[in-house]
């Protein structure tokens, strides 16, 4: 595989897998970005600290302030997501954790997040 093409790999580090449930960390440090990847799974995403990432959402780049304890569920349909990747801009290391729910997602489309609130969302002029 090329640095640039997609990976299914959605975190840096793999920590437990079993026959439903996958489950990863992602670790970037001070302006990190992650490589390509696709969401092939419905999943969540927990962040354990606040973060603040610079990403692409729906062609547009963004920057997604994230407080503690956030959490955020998507359904990524049956095709899965688009590639994407994430930038931390902040001057400490961020870490949260992705659980991909294996199988066929439980929707035909991509859904939008469903969260609790605990962040926002910034556009970034081009």
């Amino acid at each position: 595989m090329s640095a640039s093409e997609p990976t299914a790999d959605v975190g840096t580090t793999l920590l437990f897998e079993n026959e439903r449930l996958r489950v990863w960390e992602l670790l970037l440090g001070p302006g990190e970005t992650c490589a390509p990847h696709r969401h092939l799974h419905d999943h969540l995403i927990i962040y354990a600290e606040p973060a603040t990432m610079r990403a692409r959402l729906k062609g547009r780049p963004v920057l997604q302030h994230v407080e503690d304890g956030l959490v955020s569920y998507r359904a990524v349909g049956r095709d899965g997501l688009p590639p994407h990747q994430i930038t931390n801009v902040t001057e400490r290391p961020s870490r949260h954790f992705i659980v991909e729910l294996l199988g066929p997602s439980v929707s035909d489309r991509a859904g939008e997040h469903e969260h609790n609130g605990r962040g926002r969302t910034e556009p970034i002029p081009e």
